[in-house]
């Protein structure tokens, strides 16, 4: 089976909705709304960390490396995303007593 290589390196060209909407969510004197806000976080998990593609390279460890890393910020802000704040309110109150 000939499986296709990743560029682990290349980042996507984004598209004009998703550029304007993570330049909204970075500047803090702009107030992006909700829907900038999910395409903002979607565009970073999905095409600059490349969540969703196989993080083995075949024959190269180092890219395989580089790759793993982009994966694993990818799945944290999904992890962090799906937290529970409730969750979050009971072990800030955990530290505190």
């Amino acid at each position: 089976m000939n499986k296709k290589k990743t560029d682990v390196f290349h980042v996507p060209a984004l598209e004009r909705h998703e550029l304007i909407a993570l330049q909204m969510c970075f500047d803090e004197k702009e107030n992006a709304n909700p829907e900038q806000q999910a395409i903002a976080i979607k565009t970073i998990i999905g095409k600059i960390c490349m969540y969703d593609v196989q993080c083995y390279q075949i024959g190269s460890f180092d890219e395989t490396a580089f790759l793993n890393g982009r994966v694993f910020i990818g799945k944290e802000i999904l992890r962090q995303c799906r937290q529970s704040i409730g969750t979050l309110d009971q072990q800030e109150k955990e530290k505190t007593q």
